[in-house]
């Protein structure tokens, strides 16, 4: 028997030992769940080969699996270890920093790579999970028994059917059937994943059923009950809007039809192509073409959620006719299904703008779902694709019932659409809009809108958030536009064979991403690329000076039932809806106008002064805006640092300023009595209030001067004076201040007077040296002598004198 063959049997009579006392202790139901150590085989790939629990493993956990809802929910059963699931497996990208920083570049008219989108193969080059990355993750699953379906083209998925059991041994977890205090049926991990560390996984999507998105459409009434609608006075069928109303309404009057362009749409259900073309036939449009792709199987079979399918198409037609194809995406709705289908759409890279009018709160969106999502929309924004997400109809309150928005829409490389209440006149003039609230508590409903719980703010929305919208200066804030979206003021939708009005966010994000087709056709004629991620664009064209003629502002302080519409960005309407003419030419400029903001020049005129000890300095100084581009008017808070026993008096501690524009101000320093002399350093800073890490400051020098002598004489006359008694009289005391220096009378000197009570001083003055005192004689003195004593102080030397007089 050879070494190696001893050193087995001892090691299998140990494992049988100590299985045996985890047996009798108790712990056999957890054996199942035994950590798993990968062995690498001489051809590179994996194996699992199950070890004693207490053995160490090299796994890493992957976060973000396990729903919320688990903590509250019953856990049934297991489920069955012979149910096969199909998982798509999301790796990790390479270089993200480097990512971030190129789109940042990408979206910024004053970089070289300024709208130098990336090619589909470019992205895949520099960002994408490497060839060996991702054999080495096929490698361990068919090593494993995994059978592997389709990696997608861009490398970010990798499909594979997979037994439960195999999901629970693979993946260090076991899969549960819950009861939800809902009395709802799921299933998901009950514990966190964990992988080998050296596998580039991300997270695992297919472990559960609970994510499902809900569309944002909302169908007011049908043509058989026109009589009840009394707030639509459209053109379309039953009042509601047409395709001409739309355009009319929000200013679009050019001949731009999207020609030239793709669109998409995202769906999660089906649509029937009768009803798209009774609509097209109605109203006379162009016969679009449309191009559906099933996605991991999708059935493309219309079901409850058709009419969300079919306005999208007809919307999306409604505004942009000339367009070359409308592609319609159609996935599963559930996690993986979202997943899936996103990614189809990016690796696809076919269309220029798209459209989802799907979501799902996210405080029921797991994290290992935003981290995909974050990947999978980065790289749309990358390759140069315009995506868009109504912001959800439950106003401020995305899950019912807490403050709340709505995923994908608060991701911050999605635009964000939320929904107005349109006003217009019968021949189609705007007039105005208010946030869509249709009850002003929950569960009630309105345009989506406030601040994400998972995603920073993005750097085009610093500032754009005050103190009126309670929106966020740190954290996501949506949305970031809007549009109609009240049923009552909806849109006319041939659906199910015959006439509706719909309403909701739904109909507002297909109509703005058909709006940038329009955008594009006229950017492309002007040999300019397609507008790509619109957000950076839209921010600063809505700070400039251009903001009241290319978009409508809503401010008439209603509300998505907590957020306020006020003047400017707030967070239940972002910046309002289009003005479509005037916006279409904003956005069709060789550099988008943007604004970028610089540390404020501030000059001291005299920077170095000298006084004595105690005196007062005024420092006069201006202070410049020299922000670039189209900015706004900026607000500076102004405050001084001065030494120890210093004191300053600002004439202003805020000044507001445009670009370029310079203001004076000054500030006065005073120094204690008993400074020592020497130079003294103080500093003024002007901070910008829209972004506190830019900000201005300036050095000056206060020198305390070395005094030649600290004698100071001061005499008072006359020297007699007589009152009469039971009289009120006047008598005119004058004090000289002398010294061995020039300037002492000017210098602060602090003086003392002592007499009779009835004796006030009138008033003191300052003269050459000589300092007046008036006394007046308030009420009648027993006869007698009285003395009047004069002191005076100064750097720490004190002179007296002293008067007598009488009073008769």
């Amino acid at each position: 028997m050879t070494k190696s063959t001893k050193f087995c049997h001892v090691f299998l009579v140990f494992a049988a030992v100590v299985q045996f006392f985890i047996v009798v202790f108790g712990c056999a139901p957890n054996i199942s769940r035994s950590p798993l150590r990968p062995v690498i085989l001489n051809n590179g790939s994996y194996k699992i080969e199950d070890r004693i629990g207490f053995f160490s493993s090299p796994l890493k956990g992957l976060m973000g699996h396990v729903p919320g809802a688990v903590k509250n929910s019953l856990a049934i059963s297991p489920v069955e270890s012979d149910i096969i699931l199909s998982l798509s497996i999301a790796l990790g990208l390479n270089n993200e920093g480097n990512l971030d920083r190129i789109l940042q570049e990408i979206y910024d008219p004053n970089s070289p790579s300024y709208h130098k989108f990336l090619s589909k193969s470019d992205f895949i080059a520099q960002f994408s999970p490497t060839v060996a990355q991702v054999e080495q993750v096929i490698n361990f699953l068919k090593s494993n028994s995994i059978q592997i379906e389709s990696v997608d083209s861009n490398r970010l998925l990798i499909h594979a059917l997979i037994k439960v059991s195999r999901i629970n041994q693979l993946f260090h977890t076991e899969l549960h059937n819950y009861i939800a205090s809902s009395g709802e049926l799921f299933y998901a991990p009950a514990y966190e994943l964990k992988i080998p560390q050296g596998l580039n996984v991300q997270s695992v999507h297919g472990l559960g059923d609970l994510v499902k998105a809900h569309h944002h459409s909302i169908r007011a009434i049908d043509e058989s009950q026109i009589t009840r609608i009394k707030a639509v006075s459209g053109t379309g069928p039953g009042g509601g809007l047409s395709p001409l109303d739309i355009k009319s309404i929000y200013g679009i009057h050019s001949k731009l039809s999207g020609l030239g362009q793709t669109l998409a749409l995202f769906e999660l259900d089906g649509y029937n192509l009768t009803d798209v073309n009774a609509y097209i036939n109605y109203f006379k449009l162009p016969k679009v073409p449309l191009q559906t792709i099933s996605v991991a199987g999708a059935s493309m079979r219309p079901g409850k959620g058709a009419g969300e399918v079919t306005l999208d198409i007809e919307l999306m037609t409604a505004i942009a006719p000339g367009v070359d194809k409308i592609i319609i995406y159609e996935g599963i709705n559930s996690e993986q299904g979202i997943i899936d289908t996103y990614n189809k759409i990016a690796s696809d890279n076919i269309a220029q703008s798209v459209s989802t009018s799907w979501g799902v709160s996210e405080h029921n969106v797991p994290s290992s779902m935003t981290q995909s999502e974050g990947n999978i929309f980065r790289q749309m924004a990358a390759q140069g694709q315009s995506f868009y997400a109504a912001s959800g109809d439950n106003g401020a309150y995305d899950d019912g019932f807490s403050l709340s928005v709505d995923d994908p829409a608060s991701n911050p490389y999605v635009v964000a659409v939320g929904g107005t209440q349109l006003s217009a006149t019968s021949d189609g003039i705007y007039l105005k809009e208010s946030a869509w609230n249709y009850n002003n508590t929950p569960p009630g409903g309105g345009g989506g809108g406030g601040i994400s719980s998972i995603w920073p703010i993005p750097y085009w929305q610093v500032g754009a958030s005050t103190g009126t919208t309670k929106g966020s200066n740190s954290m996501r804030n949506m949305p970031d536009v809007s549009l109609n979206s009240d049923p009552n003021t909806g849109y006319s939708i041939y659906y199910n064979n015959k006439w509706n009005i719909y309403g909701g966010t739904s109909c507002a994000s297909p109509l703005w991403s058909g709006f940038t087709a329009l955008v594009n056709q006229q950017r492309i004629s002007k040999d300019l690329s397609v507008l790509g991620f619109p957000s950076p664009a839209f921010y600063s064209l809505a700070k400039s000076s251009l903001y009241q003629n290319i978009f409508h502002d809503i401010n008439d302080g209603s509300t998505n039932m907590y957020y306020p519409a006020v003047n400017g960005f707030d967070d239940a309407t972002g910046w309002g809806s289009f003005n479509g003419d005037a916006l279409i030419a904003a956005l069709s400029q060789d550099l988008i106008p943007v604004c970028v903001h610089k540390p404020p020049s501030i000059i001291i005129a005299s920077p170095s002064q000298s006084v004595l000890a105690g005196g007062t300095l005024k420092y006069d100084f201006t202070i410049q805006n020299n922000d670039a581009g189209v900015c706004s008017s900026i607000k500076y808070f102004i405050h001084a640092i001065v030494p120890g026993g210093f004191n300053y008096l600002l004439q202003s501690d805020a000044i507001s300023l445009s670009p370029g524009e310079v203001e004076k101000s000054d500030i006065r320093i005073i120094s204690a009595p008993d400074t020592v002399s020497g130079s003294y350093v103080f500093s003024i800073t002007a901070s910008n209030s829209i972004d506190s890490s830019i900000d201005g400051s300036v050095s000056g020098y206060y020198i305390v001067k070395d005094p030649v002598s600290q004698n100071i004489n001061l005499k008072i006359w006359p020297k007699t004076a007589v009152f009469k008694y039971n009289t009120n009289a006047y008598a005119n005391f004058r004090l000289k201040l002398t010294s061995n220096w020039k300037g002492v009378a000017n210098a602060p000197v602090t003086l003392f007077l002592s007499g009779p009570r009835s004796f006030q001083v009138t008033y003191l003055t300052l003269e050459g040296g000589l300092l007046s005192i008036v006394f007046t004689l308030n009420e009648a003195l027993p006869k007698g002598e009285y003395r009047i004593t004069a002191s005076s102080l100064y750097g720490g030397t004190t002179s007296l004198d002293s008067t007598v007089f009488q009073v008769q």
